[in-house]
């Protein structure tokens, strides 16, 4: 009786140490869940990527600005001019390091990497291209602008326009996590045109004889002094006296067509050498080359 006895004592001490275990591997794993848990609720915001103005009530900061043709009716920019935009950051009670996002749009076809360029003191700032509907919107920053509560901060932000077209450009603070702490200030309309014109010079001229038949040989030099693409055909080009035209012959010259950069393209396809054909062999007193393509060249003598 008394083996039996202490064969229960026995089993009731292992059930009893077995329940205190599982108690305490219970308590562990609850304690390990609530302590996942406030670690995802303690964890910092994740810094947010600014890719286009954001819309907010938010005015810890507030933000001016002024241009060249700034309220002016009819103002038209000019495109390889760097514009200053003379922006100014004010403090509302806000102390701390703020970036000021730069955003380039363009209602013509579109903006892309090279349509704009931004610098500050000199400095060039990296833009980038990011797709936001119904169009793509460039983007820069300038970085850590520090802000001290009731403080004002001066930036003077150069702007070089590179192509055609009406640009928008808006300036907005961000704190360092993305989060906006000023309205967007927005430029808009701002004009830049087509201009320039289509140089021509001959450097030379001769009659050539082409299978049995004479031509008026000329070779020219075409230049690009527009600030857009601009197609040259051979088939716009004449010779003129007087009340004389002769179209060259698109078959002979030679290229038939080709397409210049704009005026100060680095790797130089703003101009071209042409090789012109006109079926005519008389004298040239009194002619001149004429080029009737868009953004006509001056009129260029032959004598």
């Amino acid at each position: 009786m008394k083996k039996f006895s202490m064969a229960i004592v026995i089993i009731v001490a292992l059930a009893l140490v077995g329940a205190a275990a599982y108690a305490v591997l219970v308590y562990d794993d609850n304690k390990a869940d609530d302590s996942k848990s406030n670690s995802n609720q303690n964890q910092p915001e994740q810094n947010k990527t600014v890719v286009a103005p954001v819309e907010t009530d938010n005015k810890s900061l507030t933000l001016s600005v002024k241009y060249p043709g700034q309220g002016v009716g009819g103002y038209s920019y000019s495109t390889h001019q760097t514009y200053t935009f003379e922006l100014t950051v004010d403090s509302n009670g806000w102390a701390g390091k703020s970036n000021i996002m730069i955003f380039g749009e363009r209602s013509d076809g579109g903006i892309d990497i090279g349509c704009m360029s931004v610098s500050v003191n000199g400095n060039t700032i990296q833009t980038t291209k990011n797709y936001v509907e119904p169009e793509n919107v460039l983007s820069a920053m300038v970085k850590n602008v520090n802000m001290s509560n009731g403080g004002s901060q001066n930036i003077p932000v150069e702007v070089t326009f590179n192509r055609v077209g009406t640009f928008t450009v808006t300036f907005q603070a961000f704190d360092e996590k993305g989060n906006p702490v000023s309205a967007p200030l927005k430029c808009s309309g701002l004009n830049v045109p087509e201009s320039g014109k289509v140089g021509l010079s001959i450097n030379e001229h001769s009659i050539k004889d082409v299978n049995g038949k004479k031509y008026t040989e000329i070779k020219a030099e075409v230049v690009n002094n527009t600030n857009v693409r601009v197609v040259i055909n051979a088939s716009d080009f004449y010779l003129v006296n007087g009340s004389k035209s002769i179209q060259a012959d698109s078959g002979l010259s030679n290229p038939e067509s080709r397409e210049l950069n704009f005026s100060g393209d680095s790797l130089r396809n703003d101009k071209m050498e042409i090789d012109l054909y006109f079926d005519y062999s008389g004298s040239l007193a009194g002619y001149h080359l004429e080029y009737r393509g868009a953004y006509g060249a001056d009129n260029v003598p032959l004598n």
